[in-house]
């Protein structure tokens, strides 16, 4: 059975980019661990009271959310293809990423995602966010903004990164 390759927009792991936002930066204490769990198409199943605080939503408005859905929309969308082609190999994949609150702040976090396994396959993956640094938040944002700048213009090669490297993921094994 051959799959289709899917859009960006119609894989569901795509940003909501208009959602509101506001330029109000919150940051979460050091001690805190935010922790995110979604299923394999990136559906929010589990969060924790912490994510909730800082985001401002709550646990009947995130269960059931695509992941996408609190990403700030400041992140350039190859951020998010490269997200899902390394955790779709099994692969955990760390980045800054910059989450967008209920009122429109947001929040820089040092995140890890990786696969949950059960009985050896993949049936979800956890995100754990830490707090960043300052200097880490402020190179972030440089590049994030500089790669926004230049998503439009390229924005059929990432299409074309993202199809190619869909079809790599899902070729069948040789016997």
């Amino acid at each position: 059975m051959q799959r289709s390759a899917p859009t960006l927009e119609s894989s569901g792991h795509f940003m909501d980019i208009d959602k509101p936002t506001a330029e109000v930066e919150l940051i979460f204490e050091i001690a805190s661990s935010l922790i995110t769990v979604m299923d394999i198409n990136g559906t929010t199943t589990y969060t924790n009271q912490e994510f909730m605080e800082i985001s401002g939503f709550c646990r009947e408005e995130l269960i059931g959310l695509n992941h996408d859905m609190y990403w700030h929309s400041d992140m350039p969308v190859i951020c998010r293809v490269n997200l899902w082609l390394t955790i779709k190999c099994d692969k955990p994949y760390r980045s800054m990423i910059k989450n967008r609150c209920k009122n429109g702040a947001f929040f820089w976090a040092e995140s890890i995602t990786a696969p949950l396994k059960e009985n050896g396959q993949t049936v979800g993956y956890i995100t754990l966010h830490s707090p960043p640094s300052r200097e880490y938040v402020i190179d972030a944002a440089a590049l994030y903004q500089e790669l926004k700048a230049g998503e439009y213009k390229y924005n059929q090669y990432i299409q074309n990164y993202y199809l190619a490297a869909h079809e790599q993921i899902n070729r069948p094994s040789a016997p």
